[in-house]
């Protein structure tokens, strides 16, 4: 019983870690998408600037950076949701996952059990 619990606890933990590493990977992925799209955002908006006359430059700046805030607060938002989206998505296969080793675990015992009672028999 001890190997099959050293087992489980090994699988558990198998697990555990793959989720992690496949979060980390996951943010890390949002994060160099987004700092591309932030590069790319970035260098059309100071082209944008560079083509303005300096009499209007002072405007179309302050509605730019308006504009820049409002989306930065959606982005964020969205990817807010989808991180919990993925957070949630994976606690269910996670707990799914745990839930299938914990029953073949249990079968396992029940076998184990099963065949020492023949064996005592």
């Amino acid at each position: 019983f001890q190997l099959l619990q050293r087992r489980f606890q090994e699988q558990v933990k198998e697990l555990e870690e793959k989720q992690t590493k496949e979060l980390k990977k996951q943010r890390e992925s949002m994060a160099v998408s987004e700092k591309i799209r932030r590069d790319t955002w970035m260098q059309e908006k100071s082209r944008e600037i560079k083509e303005m006359t300096v009499k209007g430059l002072q405007p179309e700046i302050e509605r730019l950076l308006s504009k820049h805030k409002k989306e930065l607060q959606r982005m964020e938002e969205v990817n807010g949701l989808e991180l919990k989206r993925q957070r949630d998505a994976l606690a269910e296969a996670h707990e799914r996952s745990m839930n299938e080793v914990r029953e073949r675990m249990l079968h396992e015992r029940d076998r184990a059990v099963e065949r020492e009672r023949e064996a005592a028999s």
